[in-house]
């Protein structure tokens, strides 16, 4: 189910693109509009010419999400609410505590040092998978994904009035040959380079996470103190 409402959720926000698309072409450009009706009308006759779209529109939206999570990720703004500072900045304590129940001091430096440069969402992603209820993981997973779904829907809007506009102002330029097939070369050149660094920054970024979130699981494994003293007031804020 969970991978159903993901690619459902994906596809709408592909969809609403698309028809922005067409809306930013009906505003701009009438000439390219009715071209655009004719040929959308003909797809429709021929069930099969559809699949392209279904395939694209999941892409589309992914895609769309991915920017947002990028945008956060640049600006700090990612995962870093109130809950995963308080988790992980408990976490990081950990090594130096867990030396006093028989971590070995190069050990606890190895943690120490990954957990000191660690993002926080993966330290809090740990307990808070670990101790949560699944129904509360599920509904806060839930709103969590409405919140993506609103945001990427209003980006999709947007991009698809201006893609749109500039589709009008591409097919008004190639009507006049003035348009330099070079600069249309530049532009996809320019796209895929931005589009694969993108990609490969984010796939280093889910590395990471996922490495920092089994470093954790590893150290409360070996060390069975390290849940127990998690939950432990420390002497300062017992008083």
């Amino acid at each position: 189910m969970g991978d159903f409402h993901f690619i459902v959720r994906h596809a709408l926000t592909g969809v609403i693109l698309l028809v922005f698309v067409l809306i930013g072409v009906y505003i701009t450009d009438e000439t390219l509009w009715e071209l655009s009706l004719d040929r959308l009308s003909q797809n429709l006759k021929d069930v099969s010419s559809l699949v392209p779209l279904v395939v694209t529109a999941p892409v589309i939206g992914i895609a769309i999400q991915g920017v947002y999570v990028a945008y956060l990720h640049v600006r700090r703004a990612a995962f870093t609410d109130p809950a995963r500072r308080q988790v992980a900045d408990r976490i990081k304590t950990m090594p130096t505590e867990l030396k006093k129940f028989g971590m070995p001091d190069q050990v606890a430096s190895m943690y120490d040092e990954s957990f000191a440069s660690a993002p926080i969402d993966p330290l809090f992603v740990w307990l808070y998978h670990t101790e949560a209820e699944a129904h509360l993981i599920e509904w806060a997973r839930r709103r969590r994904s409405y919140h993506y779904l609103g945001v990427s829907w209003a980006i999709a809007a947007i991009l698809g009035l201006v893609i749109g506009a500039l589709m009008s102002l591409i097919f008004h330029l190639n009507s006049h040959q003035t348009l330099n097939r070079y600069y249309v070369i530049a532009f996809l050149i320019i796209f895929s380079a931005a589009w694969t660094s993108g990609t490969l920054w984010m796939a280093k970024v889910m590395k990471r996470d996922v490495d920092v979130m089994e470093l954790t699981w590893s150290c409360a494994s070996l060390y069975p103190k390290f849940k127990e003293l998690i939950s432990k007031q420390d002497d300062k804020s017992a008083e």
